[in-house]
C-alpha cells in the first residue's frame, strides 16, 4: 500500500467526510475517493461505509485506521524536527511563567513571534509551580530569581530587575489612614501570594488576583512597580511609601541544556529584545 495513500485514508477516516478530508489535506475529492476505492481493492474488503450524510469505517477500516495512525503521527513529527533542524522555527513550543508575568509583559512578544513564524504553535502553562522543564517537556521558562539560577541543566538570560512596592486603591485609602511606616503595616488587611506573604489575611497563589483584591479596595499588596505605573499616574493605586521600594528579585529566560532550537532562540530573541534592561 502507498504511504500517501494511507495518509489520505486516515484523513477520511479520522473526519467521517470526504469534504472535510479534502479541506484538511488540499486534495480534491474526487481523488480521494479514488484513493480508498484503490486500497479497498489492495485489502480485499470494504474500507468505509458510505451514506449520502456521511462514511464512516468498516471493521477492516478501523483495523487499518488504528494500524497507521500512530506511524504517520511519528512520520509527521519527524517531519517537524526536520524543519526544526533547517533552522525554521515549526511546530509547538511550550513556555511557562506566572500570569502575572505573562498579562503584564508577554502579549506584545507572542503577538510578534506568531506574526513573524506562522509554523509556529504556542502553548502557554501560566502557574506559580516550578515546573520540571525537561520532565514536563517544557521549551523555555520566564522565572524571577532572587540570585542568578545555579542549575547545571539550564541555561538562563538575565532580562531585568524586578521592583515591587506597597499599593492601596484610594477607596481603601478613605477607610483607612495610609500606614507611614513598615510596622504600620500590622495595622492594614495585607492582600499576599504564598512567597511574599508577611502575615496577610488574604492569600491567594495567583499575582493577578492579588492585583485585583488590592484594585477592588481589599487591602494593602505588595505589586510589580512597572505593572502599576499607568494606574499610580491615573490615581486608581496609590503607591504606599513609595521610598521603601523591594527588590524582590531578576527576571530570567532559562531553557535546557542544549534547547536551543530554532523556535526557542525565535522567542528568546523577541524576548530580550522586548524586555531586556541592558
Amino acid at each position: 500500500m502507498n504511504l500517501d495513500d494511507l495518509r489520505l485514508f486516515a484523513a477520511v477516516a479520522e473526519l467521517c467526510s470526504f469534504s472535510a478530508a479534502a479541506e484538511r489535506t488540499g486534495v480534491p475529492r474526487s481523488t480521494l475517493t479514488r484513493v480508498v476505492q484503490r486500497l479497498e481493492v489492495d485489502a480485499g474488503a470494504p474500507l468505509l461505509h458510505r451514506s449520502t450524510r456521511r462514511v464512516s469505517p468498516t471493521a477492516a477500516g478501523a483495523a487499518l485506521l488504528a494500524e497507521v495512525q500512530a506511524p504517520l503521527a511519528a512520520l509527521r513529527e519527524a517531519a517537524v524536527s526536520m524543519r526544526e533542524r533547517s533552522g525554521e522555527p515549526a511546530g509547538l513550543l511550550r513556555f511557562t511563567t506566572t500570569t502575572d508575568i505573562a498579562t503584564t509583559l508577554l502579549a506584545p512578544v507572542l503577538t510578534a513571534l506568531t506574526a513573524r513564524h506562522p509554523r509556529l504553535r504556542v502553548e502557554a502553562l501560566l502557574t506559580l509551580r516550578p515546573v520540571d522543564l525537561i520532565g514536563e517537556q517544557v521549551d523555555v521558562a520566564l522565572r524571577v530569581y532572587t540570585a542568578p539560577p545555579t542549575d547545571a541543566a539550564l541555561v538562563g538570560r538575565r532580562l531585568r530587575d524586578l521592583n515591587f512596592g506597597w499599593y492601596a486603591a484610594p477607596d481603601y485609602l478613605r477607610r483607612r489612614r495610609a500606614p507611614a511606616s513598615i510596622e504600620e503595616l500590622a495595622e492594614h488587611t495585607l492582600v499576599s501570594t504564598p512567597a511574599l506573604d508577611r502575615g496577610a489575611r488574604l492569600v491567594v497563589d495567583d499575582p493577578g488576583f492579588v492585583g485585583a483584591l488590592v484594585r477592588a479596595g481589599a487591602g494593602v499588596g505588595l505589586l510589580p512597580c512597572e505593572a502599576c505605573a499607568a494606574e499610580e499616574r491615573s490615581g486608581a493605586l496609590v503607591r504606599l511609601m513609595p521610598e521603601r521600594s523591594v527588590l524582590r528579585g531578576q527576571l530570567w529566560l532559562v531553557y535546557p541544556t542544549g534547547g536551543l532550537s530554532p523556535k526557542v532562540a525565535a522567542f528568546r530573541e523577541l524576548v530580550v529584545e522586548q524586555l531586556c534592561a541592558d
